[in-house]
């Protein structure tokens, strides 16, 4: 198994940069579903469900100024936001450099989380204030590299000003400048165009058609190569879906590789509006997370977080990680009474019962130097095989006894772990 896994992590990051809707992001998605057809010798349906959306493509991003010997100095290795209201155009926009919150057109600030930043935070405040007609942002969390911010409001159109990321290296540079209020030129350019994105799908059909479901899902795309981000969990989900398919098993399995993830989830989404009611009926959600072994966790360091429904899931969880090496001290958890993070948040809204797995501190985040070498194979082997008693656990109890202790009877309805669930919910509304 470390082989396979190896090379499809391989395979996987060095298709090149897997942007949603791109040339790369295509082959891809052909690549996963040969892989999918191979593993399973035929006993999957495999589908590739394309559907539309906005490609964008950064034209150009960049920043002049003056420097204190009256010279001009250009960054010009800046990234565009993927998901801002307006972009300058090639043109750019000219006006005084200064710092967030002060009144200046163009306005310096920091970031600290990549994946979704909070709407409080001074960030997102900047994006959206009247006071400023751009923004150029760092993040805070590296003396240096560029960890890219999803692009959370791409569904909606886009928020805010114009805003360039920049490497964090730059950060003092630009304070100097802003601090002297000198005269700017920033340059955030995109280019939009429609395109075709495409989930992939394996389905292994049970050989009890009145059982609910098991989904499994995980997302295939991201903002580069994304070794530890996105290709250890594609390995994972590859591995259980060839366990799947040799099982025979009693329910249906549909196994969901999500394109989108950097773009506001858009390729879940998709798959919730072909199927509105699939989340909830399913027996369980199982998401394959981001960050499966990366080889910043030491043999002792928190290496996973789980994001669990209910109590009866947890329970299941824990065991299974138990088994493979992995204790209390090695992870943490988000109870089904608090929102979860990533894909498993439209798993939460849609009410549904489900397990997440998410993998911890891979430093290379969301950035350019997440390749091979940041791989942890001996933890990703361990994560697989807990997974794989997880999902082996759910395909083969007891249909009538464990839908209803977890939250759905064989008819979609609300079990015992769904008022749980619900009763948790009020018990924390209560507290606030």
């Amino acid at each position: 198994m470390e082989d396979r896994m190896r090379e499809t992590v391989a395979q996987y990051t060095r298709q090149g940069v897997h942007r949603t809707a791109t040339s790369v992001d295509t082959l891809s998605a052909a690549w996963l579903a040969d892989r999918m057809e191979q593993i399973t010798g035929g006993a999957a349906q495999v589908r590739q469900k394309s559907f539309p959306t906005r490609r964008l493509t950064p034209s150009a991003g960049s920043i002049s100024f003056r420097t204190a010997d009256g010279s001009t100095q250009t960054i010009d290795d800046g990234l565009p936001m993927f998901d801002c209201a307006t972009y300058t155009g090639l043109e750019g926009i000219s006006g005084k450099l200064g710092f967030a919150g002060q009144d200046c057109d163009i306005a310096v600030v920091r970031y600290s989380d990549s994946n979704d930043p909070a709407p409080t935070s001074e960030f997102m405040q900047a994006r959206t204030s009247s006071r400023h007609l751009a923004v150029i942002a760092t993040c805070d969390s590296c003396s240096s590299g560029l960890p890219v911010v999803n692009a959370q409001r791409f569904l909606d159109g886009g928020v805010g000003r114009p805003t360039l990321l920049l490497d964090s290296k730059h950060y003092e540079t630009l304070c100097k400048a802003a601090e002297r209020y000198v005269d700017a030129h920033l340059v955030a350019s995109m280019h939009q165009e429609t395109a075709e994105a495409i989930n992939v799908e394996a389905e292994v059909t049970g050989t009890d058609p009145c059982l609910a479901p098991l989904l499994l899902i995980t997302p295939r795309s991201g903002w580069w190569n994304c070794a530890v981000e996105r290709g250890a969990s594609l390995a994972a989900f590859l591995e259980v879906l060839q366990m799947v398919a040799a099982s025979k098993p009693k329910r249906t399995c549909l196994f969901s590789a999500n394109t989108g993830h950097e773009l506001g989830h858009i390729g879940l989404h998709h798959f919730v509006s072909e199927r509105p009611s699939y989340m909830k009926q399913a027996h369980v959600c199982i998401h394959f997370g981001a960050n499966w072994g990366s080889v910043h966790v030491n043999e002792k360091d928190r290496a996973v977080l789980l994001q669990i429904s209910n109590d009866t899931l947890q329970s299941v969880a824990e065991k299974a990680l138990f088994r493979h090496g992995l204790d209390y001290a090695r992870f943490s958890i988000v109870p089904g009474n608090k929102r979860p993070f990533g894909e498993a948040r439209e798993l939460y809204d849609f009410g549904a019962n489900y397990v997440s797995m998410i993998g911890m501190q891979n430093l290379e985040f969301h950035t350019k130097e997440d390749v091979e070498s940041c791989l942890n194979l001996p933890l990703l082997v361990k994560l697989t095989a807990a997974m794989k008693d997880i999902v082996r656990h759910k395909m083969t109890e007891d249909a009538q006894k464990k839908t209803a202790a977890d939250g759905l009877t064989s008819d979609g309805g609300v079990g015992d772990g769904g008022r749980e669930r619900s009763r948790s919910r009020e018990r924390a509304k209560s507290k606030l």
